[in-house]
């Protein structure tokens, strides 16, 4: 017999268990630095959602709100370029003569009038 040790009151392991110790040690301390790093990240985590939530609970924290009906919008026109809005935009009715440019209508559209 040569691949025994002599491990405390007589217990004898092979050299196979006794590697597989060295591994299993070796995978215990790697989970345990697992474990640090996560729950680093869940207090991170933490933290992120605490301020997320504050900042939606914040009343319309620079947010257009639905009840000023666009009242809020600093700048109208910046809003219209944005949107990609015309002239037509400011209208409260259009007739055909305002219509200058239909070559975005969508095919099988009728125009009349």
């Amino acid at each position: 017999i040569t691949d025994i040790t002599s491990v405390g009151s007589g217990a004898i392991i092979t050299g196979a268990e006794r590697t597989q110790i060295g591994t299993n040690t070796t995978n215990i301390a790697t989970n345990t630095s697992n474990i640090a790093t996560n729950a680093t990240d869940i207090a991170t985590n933490t933290t992120d959602i605490s301020a997320n939530t504050a900042a939606i609970a914040a009343d319309g924290g620079g947010d257009l709100l639905s009840t000023n009906n666009l009242s809020d919008v600093s700048n109208t026109t910046t809003a219209r370029t944005n949107l990609g809005l015309g002239g037509l935009a400011t209208q409260n009715t259009i007739t055909t003569a305002d219509i200058t440019d239909i070559t975005s209508v969508g095919s099988g559209a009728i125009i009349t009038g």
